[in-house]
């Protein structure tokens, strides 16, 4: 049975009158809508399957790429991105190749955590084949990005639609809040519809509300937050031209409320993580004698005054409203608990589980999208062996290393950007390594491209004068 969700009957015209109207339109809808995971334009309720609007949108841009192509539409493209393209495409082929594991293997009685949520006996299933189809959609955006993109205003108009799409999230996230406040009836059926997901937009700690705005759940929610703080931050210490500074700051001070009201101990320590390596970093290269590192490090002290100052009004607010036992009880609920109750014995299960089926098959796991754990690291050695594990960890080794290459021969707003971009990373990275083990996130994969096209847009910057890219 198909339902088209009140947003699709908005959204999937539009996306088809774009398509033949107005396609140069699709990327930049694609990237707003990436951070809609919580959201499906249609329901497919026989498969337990929804589709959300950033991939409705990729879909469409893709396949008019691929017209292009046919058409003789042609590229440029320079060494360092050949590289990457090769190291994407051996990532898939090898989490392609990996979904065999559970024909050879079905009939040992191996028992794995379905990416649905429950333990069953490994076999091939419809699940092994979506999740790929999303690694691959994911992959041909990164790699569409990468070879559409020619210069830094192109790059600039992508993150600026990204942090318009930030902003429409974090008024949504206090609108969901204000509607718990308020007893007011929260509209779920709008943004939080996706029948494939285990929708959170009902969770409370020790009855305090936990905001999750457009994502399922309050984790994933932080998940996205920590992903744009730092491009809002370098934004702010740069003084770009890509947004308003009022509104940069609008988004600084909302983005690191709503990580607190979130209440998610991913976001924590992951804002935790960010802060004090982002600190470090300034630190470091100011004792070299950069003026602007350490214009840099001052202003991680006033933002950390900042969050000290943010998180005492809304301690304060919390207390007034849902009391300072529950408050308490939630805060111990969210960290010394985890390790100790149920939650934190399912974690360690689903590591230890994960180590196992890696140990027993570490050449190709036991199939991409078979296994889920609850960290990135032992998902993907269970799922895809040491093979898929070291070609995921070296796309993310050579973004690292094109980032630090190019902050280094570039100046003024380049360098923010790239800044930003980098620790943006580290803190996907991070967050992939503690709790977030899947790789369905559009927008990861977006911040990938995005980064996968600084050597073309440096190379092509240097050869045209009148356009620098640290202009």
């Amino acid at each position: 049975m198909i339902i088209i969700t009140p947003l699709g009957y908005i959204l999937i015209p539009m996306g088809f009158f774009v398509f033949f109207s107005y396609p140069s339109y699709l990327l930049g809808l694609l990237v707003f809508f990436s951070p809609f995971q919580a959201a499906s334009v249609i329901n497919f309720k026989n498969l337990n399957f929804g589709l959300q609007p950033g991939y409705f949108f990729a879909i469409l841009w893709i396949i008019f790429e691929i017209i292009n192509i046919l058409r003789g539409k042609k590229f440029t493209i320079v060494k360092e991105q050949k590289t990457i393209i090769i190291l994407l495409i051996n990532f898939f082929v090898v989490s392609a190749v990996s979904i065999v594991m559970p024909l050879f293997l079905s009939d040992k009685n191996i028992i794995v955590h379905s990416p649905k949520g429950y333990y069953i006996l490994l076999s091939f299933s419809k699940t092994n084949i979506t999740q790929l189809l999303y690694l691959l959609t994911n992959l041909t955006v990164t790699v569409l990005i990468l070879l559409e993109l020619r210069n830094l205003s192109e790059v600039k108009k992508l993150i600026k639609i990204l942090l318009y799409s930030s902003f429409f999230a974090l008024i949504f996230g206090i609108y969901q809040l204000m509607c718990y406040l308020l007893k007011l009836h929260f509209p779920y059926w709008l943004f939080n519809n996706n029948i494939g997901y285990s929708q959170g937009f009902n969770q409370t700690v020790e009855n305090i509300k936990r905001i999750n705005s457009i994502a399922t759940e309050p984790s994933m929610y932080a998940f996205f937050l920590l992903m744009i703080i730092p491009i809002i931050l370098s934004m702010r210490i740069s003084k770009n031209n890509i947004i308003s500074k009022k509104m940069v700051n609008i988004l600084l001070y909302l983005t690191i409320a709503e990580i607190i009201l979130a209440t998610s101990s991913t976001g924590y320590i992951g804002l935790l993580f960010f802060i004090s390596s982002y600190t470090i970093y300034n630190f470091l290269h100011g004792i070299g004698g950069e003026r602007k590192y350490r214009e840099n490090f001052y202003y991680i002290i006033r933002t950390i005054s900042i969050i000290t100052v943010l998180s005492t009004i809304l301690l304060s607010i919390y207390i007034l409203v849902f009391g300072l036992d529950n408050l308490i009880n939630a805060f111990v609920s969210l960290t010394v608990d985890k390790f100790n109750n149920l939650s934190g014995q399912e974690r360690l299960q689903g590591f230890l589980n994960g180590l196992n089926l890696f140990i027993n098959y570490p050449v190709l796991g036991v199939g991409y999208g078979s296994n889920r754990t609850y960290d990135l690291m032992t998902t993907l050695l269970s799922n895809t062996g040491i093979i898929g594990f070291v070609s995921f960890s070296m796309i993310i080794i050579i973004a690292i290393k094109i980032l630090m290459k190019y902050i280094k021969l570039t100046e003024k707003g380049g360098k923010s950007i790239m800044i930003g971009l980098l620790f943006s990373l580290l803190n996907a990275i991070f967050a992939f390594m503690i709790s977030i083990p899947d790789l369905i996130f559009l927008y990861f994969w977006i911040i990938l491209g995005l980064i996968f096209t600084i050597p073309k847009v440096v190379e092509v910057s240097n050869e045209n004068s009148d356009k620098r890219f640290d202009s």
